[in-house]
């Protein structure tokens, strides 16, 4: 969405609209339309969305087709040891799992050992990780340029930021 300038929330509506005391429904119609009028849909992208299971993906495309961006996004049925991009200069942002449902415990710390070493030939793409599984940098063979502590619901989870180098200036 803000790769194609679609504001947050542009196709919804809010209680605060009906507040015409405060704020005129004419003042709301105008900025709807000049959000919708800022929407480009006929950008160049190079947006890929990947999971291993088929269920998920359906989701993802049914999300992004609701939010008016499934032309530019690259859905596919992807295990992490197929990451790889020939691009210079990109950007994984991943959820993976954290290892707390059963059967995950003993599997996680070599699906993030994978993604480690996936990154690694990314050698100039930054990664960020959301996961509350403790032995992420670790796993990962690398440690985290930042780590934020956040919560997704009520479970503790850390955001971690792997930077890879800034791309060189354009002439």
């Amino acid at each position: 969405m803000m790769a194609a300038g679609i504001a947050p929330g542009v196709n919804r509506d809010f209680t605060a609209m009906d507040w015409n005391h405060i704020i005129a429904a004419k003042e709301w119609k105008d900025c709807f339309d000049e959000a919708r009028d800022m929407i480009d849909l006929n950008i160049d992208t190079d947006i890929q969305g990947y999971d291993i299971d088929d269920e998920m993906v359906t989701i993802a495309r049914k999300n992004a087709k609701i939010a008016g961006v499934d032309k530019l996004i690259h859905f596919q049925k992807r295990g992490v040891e197929e990451l790889s991009h020939s691009g210079h200069y990109g950007f994984i942002i991943t959820n993976p799992p954290y290892g707390e449902r059963i059967g995950e415990k003993d599997t996680v710390g070599e699906l993030y050992k994978t993604l480690g070493d996936r990154y690694k030939m990314l050698d100039d793409w930054s990664m960020y990780v959301i996961t509350a599984y403790e032995g992420t940098e670790k796993a990962i063979g690398k440690k985290a340029d930042k780590n934020r502590k956040l919560y997704n619901g009520m479970m503790q989870t850390r955001f971690y930021s792997f930077m890879g180098p800034k791309p060189p200036k354009k002439q």
